[in-house]
């Protein structure tokens, strides 16, 4: 819900690359309305100033860079020049130095943590044991992998977890305020509106240019592929269901590149068995009786001989049974009626019953279920996206209706998008799923804004002595 103020103790290491010790003597780091923050929560705001700082002069320099002419090698110079303590300090960030711009930021989060604070216990609310619980083992699970580090900055345990109720708290009072029953709530009405307005419903099929290797296709396998989505939108238009033409087109996909990997697998040079190396050996293995083992023994050929008597002898009888006109009639009429038989087992009915049961095709549900890698792109897009291009989103916003589906090519010709406009309205699943972060995005500047009253309506008395103590160039350190 906030942005970011509560971080990992894992991503306090990787940001800050030396301190110098600064104690925990301190008692607070300013004074709210008679109350006490710790200064550890001072500091640990102070702590995330930097890494703000560190962020924006990063950008700053990254607007500025030469776009060409400049060597690597110089570039990577007047980086390292930049990002020395003493002149990183010093750098201009918002009309006032590093410096100071670190510690009006840390300032003005401990008034909002106050604020908060304040505003939480008079309306009377409280933290669910449940969630309490869960801050509990997440903030115990971070400071097992760095709360030696922290407290060596001087931030205690029960300042880190206090930090992180502080935004629990704030979410807390953002929905007693606003939504139903509070003393701001907006109207359904109106998130639906604004829901509208922010977004709509897609869903598209993303044919390949490309062939199973993952090679461009030539202009007629671009053609092949196009009239394949130029046939589904028509079948579309005819009533048949999209995602069933998505899945169709996905399990096409498939086995084109299944295709291409066995092909790659025959045509892979073959392993070779590497020779026996019988170099070393002190002796050499020879068959016993090898000079006979190349004819058959005598019990072998008697074998052979009689097979092959056996065999000619068949052939004669089977010719004269073939050519003999006098085989009695008795012989022949067991075959016909087995014939006979063989052939009206089964009833006209029963057999086309069979055929047509053996032939029906899998349902949309089945080859869901056959192909559970299959994911459709059915989903909500905020006006302004550009996935899977800003030509699709703005046509969805702009210009197409409900129901409308049209074919798309991107801008590198690798890909072609059919593309439908889908009712957001048409249940309420997605609006009950996602309105308490559409209030969030209609009201969030509101709420800063009370907040920042909240603030101003403090009487706020800082801790110089903190301020001085915990000094930002003496406790962050560039490298």
């Amino acid at each position: 819900m906030r942005s970011g103020k509560v971080i990992s103790a894992a991503t306090a290491v990787a940001i800050i690359a030396s301190l110098t010790g600064c104690g925990a003597n301190s008692r607070t780091g300013g004074t709210a309305d008679g109350v006490d923050i710790p200064a550890g929560v001072y500091i640990y705001y102070l702590q995330s100033a930097y890494y703000d700082a560190q962020s924006k002069i990063r950008e700053i320099d990254e607007e500025n860079a030469p776009s060409t002419g400049e060597s690597e090698e110089g570039q990577e110079a007047v980086t390292t020049a930049e990002t020395t303590a003493k002149q990183f300090y010093a750098r201009d960030l918002e009309g006032k130095t590093v410096k100071d711009w670190m510690v009006e930021q840390a300032t003005k989060d401990i008034r909002e943590y106050a604020a908060i604070e304040k505003k939480f216990s008079d309306y009377s609310l409280s933290l669910s044991a449940e969630d309490l619980s869960s801050a509990s083992n997440y903030c115990e699970q971070m400071w097992s992998y760095g709360g030696e580090f922290l407290s060596g900055l001087g931030i205690s345990y029960d300042s880190y977890l206090a930090i992180y109720l502080n935004d629990q708290k704030r979410s807390q009072l953002f929905k007693t305020l606003y939504s139903e029953g509070g003393e701001q709530a907006v109207p359904d009405s109106e998130i639906k509106n604004y829901m509208l307005t922010k977004y709509a419903r897609m869903d598209y099929i993303d044919f390949e240019l490309k062939d199973g290797e993952g090679n461009l296709l030539k202009s007629d396998g671009k053609a092949e592929i196009k009239a394949m989505a130029e046939d589904y939108i028509q079948r579309y238009n005819n009533g048949e269901d999209f995602t069933a033409l998505a899945l169709e087109y996905h399990i096409y996909h498939e086995g084109i590149v299944a295709e291409a990997e066995a092909k790659a697998a025959l045509t892979a040079p073959a392993e070779t068995e590497a020779p026996i190396d019988n170099e070393g050996l002190d002796f050499e293995v020879i068959p016993e009786n090898a000079a006979e083992a190349d004819s058959p023994s005598e019990e072998e050929s008697g074998t052979i001989e009689e097979t092959t008597e056996t065999a000619e002898t068949a052939a004669e009888d089977e010719a004269l049974t073939d050519d003999s006109e006098d085989v009695p009639a008795e012989t022949e009429a067991p075959v016909t009626e087995e014939t006979t038989v063989t052939t009206t087992t089964a009833a006209p009915e029963e057999t086309t019953e069979t055929t047509a049961e053996t032939t029906a095709a899998p349902t949309t549900e089945e080859l869901l279920a056959q192909h559970p890698d299959f994911q459709s792109n059915d989903h909500a897009v905020e006006k302004g996206d550009k996935s899977p291009s800003e030509a699709v989103v703005n046509a969805v916003f702009d210009e197409m209706k409900v129901g409308d589906i049209r074919l798309f090519e991107s801008e590198d010709g690798e890909h072609l998008y059919l593309v439908v406009k889908n009712d957001i309205e048409k249940d309420d699943s997605y609006f009950q799923t996602a309105k308490e972060s559409l209030l969030f995005e209609m009201k969030e500047g509101d709420y800063d804004t009370l907040i920042d009253s909240w603030v101003n309506a403090q009487n706020y008395q800082p801790n110089n002595a903190s301020i001085k103590r915990y000094d930002p160039e003496k406790m962050f350190t560039q490298s």
